[in-house]
């Protein structure tokens, strides 16, 4: 890496020892339960679009207006666009043709950015020189922050408020059964055709964390994200602030877009990994990310372009580790296939499985 050209990173990685980036703590955390998300997940029949159908989507989404307003962040873009997605749902009479709503407006489609600096806040520890040089540190901090996460929709509102508001993670299984959890409920909403098919929907989750062993039991970094999901003409808008935003943050990131491979079906940026991994990985150090698949119990091995993200983080000494061989959730060997014909992937444990080998964790 040409350390001239990227000194804003080289700058960031500079202050480390003296400036650490935390969460402050949250009033109404979203706690690991399992038994709910499941049951909930387990009991919805073929989906058909219909009231009780309506009734989970609404319910799901007042679930995270609740929280974000419970946690202050009534005013921020993720509330307003579950505010939104409400109102149409309650907007929906007996003579109501859902056809005439578009899968955009159900979703609250609008693209938007929030500052990076409500997802992350500055906690200063370490020996400090000078005042100046603590100055000179959060000032340069507080720029780089500026940078905005683009948020277009009611999952990409889910997947902020989740990021934001769960509970105290310390270790890597309590991060995984986290993640297991928020693809039920995103697995939950996706099967509704209320709020579209295809592309509409995620088709994984992902989650990235900081490695529990350099953190000293204090709570962990970590944040969650879908897939871009929306129509086929929005979805290649959302996947391209992703990588704008993922080349604010690394200057020396360029993709080549795979003509051969299954790659050449996505575009980059379009993985959850892809934004999760840039809102977390912000300081040197080490780091765990895992894919999920929203239908089908998988574990998806990091795409090409996810890797590529990764490798130029690797200069920077931010080193990230693909969970997806030892996750504690995999059941079975890794199957590796070839690029040309889709992803490496391991079996999810299914939550009966879970129960199994994890029931004394509190929330499983």
């Amino acid at each position: 890496m040409d350390i001239e050209e990227h000194s804003q990173i080289v700058q960031l990685v500079a202050v480390r020892e003296i400036v650490e980036l935390a969460r402050t703590p949250v009033v109404t955390p979203i706690i690991l339960d399992l038994p709910r998300w499941t049951s909930i997940n387990s009991n919805i029949p073929n989906p058909k679009l219909g009231t009780t159908d309506l009734a989970i989507v609404r319910n799901i989404l007042q679930y995270f207006l609740d929280v974000a307003i419970n946690n202050s962040l009534q005013n921020s873009s993720a509330a307003r666009k579950l505010a939104e997605a409400l109102n149409i749902i309650d907007s929906i009479g007996p003579s109501t043709k859902l056809d005439q709503i578009t899968v955009a407006s159900r979703q609250a489609f609008e693209p938007e950015q929030i500052p990076l600096q409500q997802l992350q806040w500055i906690h200063v520890k370490g020996a400090i020189n000078s005042s100046q040089q603590l100055q000179e540190a959060c000032q340069h901090l507080v720029q780089v922050t500026k940078i905005n996460v683009p948020i277009f929709n009611i999952w990409d509102s889910i997947s902020v408020i989740y990021t934001l508001c769960a509970e105290s993670v310390t270790t890597s299984l309590q991060a995984e059964l986290h993640l297991f959890q928020f693809r039920c409920i995103v697995e939950i909403l996706s099967k509704h055709r209320y709020l579209g098919r295809d592309t509409a929907v995620p088709s994984t989750v992902a989650a990235t964390w900081s490695d529990p062993g350099e953190a000293d039991g204090n709570p962990l970094l970590i944040a969650f994200a879908t897939t871009c999901a929306a129509s086929k003409q929005d979805k290649p808008q959302i996947a391209s602030a992703r990588y704008d935003f993922a080349k604010t943050v690394v200057a020396a990131l360029k993709v080549v877009k795979q003509r051969i491979s299954i790659l050449a079906n996505f575009p980059p940026g379009n993985c959850a990994e892809y934004l999760s991994i840039v809102i977390v990985c912000r300081q040197v150090g080490y780091y765990i990310s895992l894919c999920q698949r929203t239908s089908g119990d998988v574990i998806y091995k990091m795409c090409d372009y996810c890797q590529e993200l990764r490798d130029v983080l690797a200069q920077m000494d931010i080193n990230i580790l693909d969970a997806w061989k030892t996750s504690f959730l995999g059941e079975g060997d890794a199957v590796e296939q070839v690029p040309a014909f889709g992803f490496s992937f391991r079996k999810l444990m299914t939550y009966a499985s879970i129960r199994e080998h994890f029931g004394y964790v509190t929330g499983v």
